[in-house]
């Protein structure tokens, strides 16, 4: 009755690391959809800028002040950078600060120009390391009991 025991044991442990595979997906669409609002806020300003430029332009005048604008341009880029990082954790993957290709997290230079990949800290808890025990044999505790037997000839779960 052990195998069904160990058979059930892993099913269950598989059964969760689907699960943690799953939530580091949807983590993941939340942060490209927060990456997506940030970058559709930046084109905003940005054309917000150019209208200011070009209606200085056609009047003559003087160009507003329009570093508030660029200000917060900037302030999305960190943070478009900072969820990028974060939604690579997710992905196993390592954006390269110099050209922004996605290189595998295991890779300690970019595959297109080479620079040396900063590592990123880990998330905790990733599919990864869920599989990896689910993979792993169960070992039993010395002296472990066997399970007492039911009416019908089949140990108890």
């Amino acid at each position: 009755m052990k195998f069904f025991e160990k058979t059930f044991v892993k099913s269950k442990d598989v059964v969760k690391a689907a699960g943690k595979k799953a939530e580091n997906m949807i983590e993941t669409g939340k942060i490209k959809m927060s990456i997506a609002d940030l970058k559709g806020e930046n084109e905003e300003l940005f054309r917000q800028i150019g209208e200011m430029v070009y209606c200085a332009y056609e009047n003559e005048g003087e160009v507003a002040d329009f570093s508030e604008k660029c200000g917060k341009i900037l302030e999305n880029k960190k943070k478009i950078d900072e969820l990028q990082k974060k939604a690579d954790a997710f992905m196993n993957v390592i954006t390269c600060d110099n050209c922004g290709e996605a290189n595998p997290d295991k890779n300690a230079f970019c595959s297109k120009c080479g620079a040396k990949l900063d590592r990123p800290e880990p998330v905790a808890d990733t599919a990864d390391e869920a599989e990896a025990d689910a993979a792993a044999p169960e070992q039993e505790p010395e002296g472990a009991a066997e399970p007492e037997e039911a009416h019908d000839g089949q140990a108890e779960l």
